[in-house]
């Protein structure tokens, strides 16, 4: 089978015989993907070193979409494993390399569909405790910005396969429980924008922090966050105020690692910068809690609708400092001070330990 078949095959939904085309072909339907287009690019004779013999790695640039949930097509460039036998080209699998290795190509799919969300993945119990997550997420985000929400949650079996499915560096998402970004390897204004979860890290949360974080990145997914120019601790703490809205958690707990942060170092002595909310950066956890709170102030002081539309001016590329100004009367150096007393208060507040 040479690749312009497989694409045939793939854009018509056709099973072939060949095990891995026809897994592809399930995980398309099971999910709703029209492959648009199936292109050979060239051989790959990097990935064909490491494979055994007889075995070679093409390139095949793929173009999809989700029927009802993406605008427009995702593309990304795909290895295919081929492997000659019998005077033949077959297709024995697919990924390998630094390319992305999308979730449907690898077979038989769990998928549920409600109104506004489908939710995939390979272990269908992990998606059946994610869908009413999504579900709640998708109404609290909907409430908020006073539009409805729709949303693909796709979810590997592993956090490996999350790396493997983003065309990311191993190990780039091991500590994080999900992220909300592109599909494929487009940045364009139009490339679908999908939420994948890491099921080792998200699986071990609680169900309120399950939520906190499927709201948290419905709100990115919501307002467009991968595109927007807000400063990455409005970007943060925004999706933070939209999941902890309506909780009934204690500040010891929300904010229980900025508050013991401050006790042992002070409050910090500007607003959070971008690079603080790198992955593997320390004390992360203490970092969105401290973006959070930032939009806790704001919030306090003008209410919902101001928050918003702080966050819709800058993320259009209005400068923070200038809007904070026209919206609440005051710069980014007040803005800080009023902050910093808050954390001043939540570090004060009596914690376990003392």
């Amino acid at each position: 089978m040479a690749v312009a078949e497989l694409g045939s095959a793939l854009v018509q939904h056709r099973t072939t015989g060949e095990p891995a085309v026809d897994d592809a072909v399930a995980g398309a339907r099971a999910l709703g993907v029209t492959v648009e287009a199936v292109r050979f690019v060239d051989e790959d004779p990097a990935v064909t070193a490491t494979l055994p013999r007889g075995r070679f790695a093409a390139v095949a640039d793929v173009a999809w979409r989700v029927d009802g949930f993406d605008r427009a097509s995702a593309h990304a460039e795909v290895t295919v494993l081929l492997e000659q036998r019998d005077g033949a080209t077959h297709v024995v699998g697919f990924g390998g390399g630094s390319r992305p290795d999308p979730l449907w190509l690898s077979g038989h799919l769990a998928v549920r569909r409600t109104p506004g969300v489908v939710v995939a993945g390979a272990d269908a119990s992990i998606v059946d405790r994610t869908v009413p997550l999504a579900r709640r997420a998708v109404a609290e985000v909907g409430a908020v910005l006073g539009h409805p929400v729709r949303m693909v949650v796709e979810i590997p079996v592993t956090s490996a396969g999350l790396d493997r499915e983003l065309g990311a560096d191993e190990g780039r998402y091991a500590a994080i429980a999900a992220v909300t970004t592109y599909v494929g390897k487009d940045a364009g204004p139009r490339t679908p924008v999908h939420v994948f979860v890491n099921p080792q890290v998200f699986g071990g949360l609680s169900p309120s922090g399950a939520q906190l974080v499927m709201t948290h990145e419905t709100t990115h997914l919501a307002t467009d966050a991968v595109h927007a120019k807000s400063p990455l601790w409005l970007l943060e703490g925004y999706a933070d105020h939209v999941a902890l809205r309506d909780t009934t958690l204690p500040l010891t707990r929300t904010a229980g690692q900025i508050g013991a942060q401050v006790r042992k170092e002070g409050v910090p002595k500007e607003l959070p910068a971008a690079t603080a909310f790198d992955a593997h950066a320390s004390h992360l956890g203490a970092v969105y809690e401290a973006a959070w709170r930032i939009c806790e102030v704001l919030a306090a002081e003008r209410g919902e609708a101001t928050l918003l539309e702080l966050y819709r001016r800058t993320a259009a590329g209005e400068p923070v400092g200038g809007v904070l100004h026209a919206l609440y009367g005051f710069g980014e150096e007040e803005l800080t001070r009023r902050w910093q007393d808050d954390l001043r208060r939540i570090a004060a507040l009596p914690h376990r330990g003392r």
